[in-house]
């Protein structure tokens, strides 16, 4: 007599594919001497102050921004003088498109605070530079890959691309393979690049200064 099978578990059901996580959610900022600090010295400097996945952020008016970083570098019960980066986000559908994010660290309380400047296109932004050297290649990379502008920096050009270079790479309306192909071929004087980029490699640079003939 054939041996019975107990029946299998049933398996749960997949939830819908259209039926996306819960993404995290703000939570109450965590520094809470620090914000007391700050609402006390400078009430009017940030807007919103809030934990997110483990950090803590300050969203600062820009008016603000240069007091309030000088404070946090500067008073001893604070001593965020490292500043680890400045970066941006593009958010083309908000008013104001671009955040800027700036990471500060303090090196005698191991601890970490953001600060995010939300600039509309166009707008400048206060320079770091007076504060941290280190703000003079970062502020010129955001300038180079977003086109933003900050006041009173010292060397403000690009610093990845040419300087004649149109457009700015992670700005949201720059597709993945748009180049400029108009300094490219002014520069580079390439017939029809191969790379599906449309950038050449260093072989096919190699092969058209070989092939092509000298003037």
């Amino acid at each position: 007599m054939p041996e019975e099978k107990s029946p299998r578990p049933e398996t749960p059901a997949s939830p819908p594919a259209d039926k996306k996580p819960k993404p995290p959610e703000k939570e109450p900022f965590s520094k809470a001497e620090t914000l007391a600090f700050l609402q006390s010295a400078l009430p009017d400097s940030f807007s919103e102050a809030y934990t997110f996945l483990g950090q803590d952020f300050l969203l600062v008016n820009k008016a603000s921004l240069p007091e309030l970083a000088e404070l946090l570098k500067e008073d001893p019960s604070q001593d965020y003088a490292l500043l680890e980066d400045i970066t941006a986000v593009d958010y083309p559908q908000n008013e104001k498109r671009f955040e800027l994010i700036y990471i500060l660290f303090s090196l005698t309380r191991q601890d970490r605070l953001f600060l995010k400047l939300a600039v509309a296109d166009g707008e400048t932004a206060p320079s770091m530079t007076g504060l941290w050297e280190s703000a003079n290649w970062a502020e010129r990379e955001i300038y180079d890959m977003f086109g933003i502008r900050f006041d009173e920096h010292p060397d403000l050009k690009r610093i990845l691309l040419p300087e004649d270079w149109h457009g700015h790479p992670l700005r949201k309306e720059y597709g993945l393979a748009q180049q400029d192909e108009e300094w490219i071929a002014r520069n580079l004087e390439l017939i029809k690049p191969q790379s599906h980029l449309g950038v050449p490699s260093n072989k096919e640079i190699e092969h058209l200064d070989v092939s092509q003939p000298k003037s």
